[in-house]
Formats: structure tokens, sequence, C-alpha cells
């Protein structure tokens, strides 16, 4: 009975280890059978980003974007992901990134802010204003466009050429949810004494 008695506690614990590993054996089964495993890697995503892993948050995002292509999240997803990129210095990817956000949700304006900063970092902001002038010369109605120039003309420190822009886009959609903060860009938001620089 002595000799029983000594063994209990290593019994004891190899029964509870047995216990916890099934445990986290179920937790792992039932996560990879949930149906929203998107906001997990999101999740994740964020967890990566704030520690500087931006391979690894690259990876969460991506994942989550598979599981969840088509859902009023996917835009924000798409931006964390070019925000991502942008921190690992993958400059076209961040693009990339940006405008799938904004072809998700046109009426977000950080996603828009999001891709001047990548079109600067890359050095491309010329080329973004070449391109998207080009555009608002084949088809003047194009909103999206207005803008877009509208900031990155205000990037790069061309004042009147960015109230033009604002102005323009503030004609086309004037029932935009963007044309706030184009006002707030104009120095005509309610209140405001918000000026280009």
């Amino acid at each position: 009975m002595k000799r029983m008695a000594q063994y209990i506690p290593l019994l004891m614990a190899f029964f509870l280890a047995c216990h916890f590993s099934m445990q986290a054996f179920a937790a792992d089964n039932d996560y990879y059978q949930m149906d929203d495993n998107a906001i997990y890697h999101f999740h994740q995503g964020e967890m990566w980003m704030s520690v500087g892993q931006y391979g690894a948050a690259i990876r969460e995002f991506q994942i989550a974007i598979r599981l969840k292509p088509e859902t009023a999240m996917t835009s924000s997803l798409y931006n964390d992901l070019g925000s991502a990129y942008l921190e690992a210095r993958e400059f076209p990817r961040a693009i990339v990134s940006f405008q799938q956000a904004i072809k998700l949700n046109p009426n977000f304006s950080l996603y828009y802010e999001n891709l001047v900063r990548a079109y600067g970092k890359e050095g491309e902001i010329q080329s973004a204003i070449a391109q998207l002038h080009q555009a608002t010369q084949n088809n003047h109605n194009d909103v999206q466009a207005w803008y877009l120039l509208g900031l990155l003309y205000k990037a790069n420190g061309y004042k009147t050429a960015s109230r033009n822009a604002f102005q323009t886009f503030v004609q086309l959609a004037p029932s935009s949810e963007l044309t706030d903060v184009a006002k707030l860009y104009l120095g005509k938001g309610e209140g405001s004494q918000t000026t280009l620089k």
C-alpha cells in the first residue's frame, strides 16, 4: 500500500497532463471547424503588427482575406494588409492592397490617405498624379480620381491644384461620405478653420 501511495502524485500528474492536452486538442479542433476564422486571423495580424513582425502580420491578413473575401470587413483587411506591406517596405504590394480596399469601400478616407502614403514611399506620386489626371480627362465624373488627386496634389505641395480637385469632387459628389473630409481640406468644414498646407 505504501508503495502504491508514492505513485499517486505521478499518476495524478499524468492524468492531469492527458486531460489538459485533450482539452487543447479539442480547442484546436473546434478552431479549425469554426465558420469564421477571419476575425481570429485579423487579431493575430494586429498582434504581429504591434510587435513589428510584419511578415507574420502579412500572412495572417492574407489568410483572413482568403477566409472572407467578400464581407464588410474585407476592405479593412486589405487596408491592414497594405499597412503591413508598407511597414515591410514592400511598397508596390502596399499600393495594390490599398487600391483593393478603396475598390471594396470607396467611401473611407483613410484608405485613400494610406494609398497616398504608399505612393510617396515608392516615389510614385508624380506618376499617380499623371495617371489620375488622365483618368479625369477621360471621365470628368470619376469622383474617386478627383478625391485622390486632391490628396496627391496636397501631399506634393500643389495647393491650388489640390483645392481645385477637392472643389470638383465636392461639386460632383455633394452627398458622398468623403465630401465632409474634402470640405475640411478646403477649409469649409462646419466650424473648421482647416486650410491646405
